[in-house]
């Protein structure tokens, strides 16, 4: 599936905005029930003073405000379809609903606490999302989207999983604290297994585009498992790509289940490398240099994000069955989905075909010599401390 309009086993969802004795509701409701979720939410009066409206399902209530409506209700279906994503990835759930507060007004995000995730107030036109227990909101989802964003496009698929992501691991693996005030385990975990499962569910690459774009250009520094951490603030992008690769490097070498069982070692009390070598059965040396062998081996070789993807998970690209979904790379490259009723969706076999016959044609013909073997990923650079 190229991208997560419909994640497995979840039910389709219709939107119908109307009124009622009470005042204007919006109905979220299935129209095919394969799970347990809520068939049917309804826009409410907030049970928090700081929002208007509220939409509740199995799994996740959205607060916003009057104008937010619609676009909260399709934030929320998109929620829950994440859901099942978020839990294959982090083997579980916790137990409470996560509350998602929605911003459309920057200076009323940042008065209701919205901090490291928040856009500039001179720079609001960008998303952004966070996840937070702070109050005065306490523990939420705070996803900010300026006027121009208010449609459900990958990013905003990207931002409601990645921020639920770490809600998960707070939740269901309290002692895996990340980053430097908080415990014995690197940020990148953290940063990483949000960028997994938003990436899986969104299928939106720009992490991983930022990878491809910095081996490219040779301006990757040299890192460990240990120093990673040490870029986040000079290149963001760059870091939550490289860390979302570990991670892709560990679900292709041992199994997806293997990322799960990891986070669970952490959780009783195993150190970083200990658990490390206890799941995957490798010294914690030797898992370092693989994965820096196995990025420096593709990098640089992948056009963009989307194709990194597909060479680090092994996936092959696949037929979708919606004429909607995009296939998205922050290179600009977009592979578009070939509708149910398309020619070439009808055809694409023998159109494969002869683009293999072509190639293999020219390549007898021109009989070029091999471009000497491109040299590792990284190159060494002084980190600051």
């Amino acid at each position: 599936m190229l991208a997560a309009d419909k994640a497995p086993d979840t039910g389709h969802y219709t939107i119908s905005v109307g009124t009622t004795e009470t005042g204007a509701t919006t109905t979220l409701q299935t129209t095919e029930t394969t799970t347990t979720a809520t068939q049917l939410g309804v826009a409410m009066l907030s049970d928090n003073k700081y929002f208007d409206f509220m939409i509740e399902t199995d799994h996740f209530k959205i607060y916003f405000h009057t104008s937010d409506k619609e676009f909260a209700s399709s934030l929320i279906r998109a929620a829950e379809d994440a859901y099942p994503v978020l839990s294959r990835v982090y083997g579980g759930a916790p137990s409470s609903k996560t509350a998602a507060f929605l911003f459309f007004d920057i200076e009323e995000a940042g008065k209701l606490g919205f901090r490291s995730g928040a856009p500039s107030p001179t720079d609001p036109n960008y998303s952004a999302g966070e996840f937070s227990i702070a109050e005065p909101l306490g523990d939420g989802v705070r996803l900010y989207f300026p006027a121009k964003d208010k449609v459900l496009n990958v990013r905003a698929k990207d931002i409601i999983a990645h921020e639920t992501g770490h809600r998960f691991l707070r939740l269901i693996y309290p002692k895996v604290r990340t980053g430097m005030s908080l415990g014995t385990y690197p940020r990148w975990v953290n940063e990483g297994f949000s960028v997994y499962v938003g990436t899986e569910f969104s299928q939106q690459f720009r992490y991983l585009d930022a990878v491809v774009q910095e081996a490219k250009r040779g301006t990757i520094p040299q890192l460990t498992l240990d120093t990673l951490d040490k870029i986040e603030s000079s290149s963001s992008r760059l870091y939550y790509g490289l860390a979302a690769t570990v991670l892709y490097h560990i679900a292709a070498s041992h199994g997806e289940q293997a990322l799960k069982q990891l986070l669970a070692e952490w959780n009783r009390g195993a150190g970083f490398r200990a658990g490390i070598e206890q799941i995957l059965r490798a010294s914690y040396n030797d898992f370092e240099q693989a994965w820096i062998n196995r990025i420096g081996g593709i990098a640089k070789q992948a056009k963009d994000g989307a194709e990194l993807y597909y060479s680090l998970t092994g996936k092959t690209l696949t037929v979708a069955t919606s004429s909607s979904t995009r296939l998205v790379s922050e290179t600009g490259a977009m592979t578009p989905v070939m509708g149910e009723s398309s020619w070439l969706q009808t055809n694409w076999q023998y159109i494969a075909i002869v683009a293999a016959v072509v190639a293999i044609a020219a390549t007898a013909v021109t009989r070029k010599p091999k471009s000497a073997r491109a040299r590792g990923l990284f190159r060494p650079v002084r980190l600051s401390r």
